[in-house]
């Protein structure tokens, strides 16, 4: 499996490397008259990419924190529905079984 992992990860930096070769040509980023500036295509391409990513892996972060809340309350509805269940369950119906016993003649 190790194998695999760098054979992947060696494609993707030769992936990384000549998408950054081709793509070098500076570009200007402009925001109004706030921001002004100049940079590779490559590199702001990156780190777009890099951000979107962060930002994916922190809503994934929130929302699995939300999906655990949810699940421990759910789990705490069921223990207590269960109590409620035994608690109102009525008590098991105990037949007692007389055996006859044979008696013996006292009279001679």
């Amino acid at each position: 499996m190790r194998i695999v992992y760098t054979t992947i990860f060696g494609g993707l930096l030769v992936l990384a490397v000549t998408f950054s070769q081709e793509n070098s040509a500076m570009v200007t980023l402009k925001y109004f008259s706030f921001f002004e500036q100049t940079a590779p295509l490559y590199l702001v391409l990156i780190i777009t990419f890099l951000v979107g990513a962060l930002l994916a892996g922190i809503i994934g972060i929130v929302n699995r924190f939300r999906m655990s809340m949810t699940i421990k309350k759910m789990d705490k509805t069921i223990k207590d529905l269960k109590k409620q269940i035994a608690d109102n369950e009525p008590p098991p119906i105990i037949t007692a079984s007389v055996e006859e016993t044979p008696q013996k003649d006292s009279n001679p």
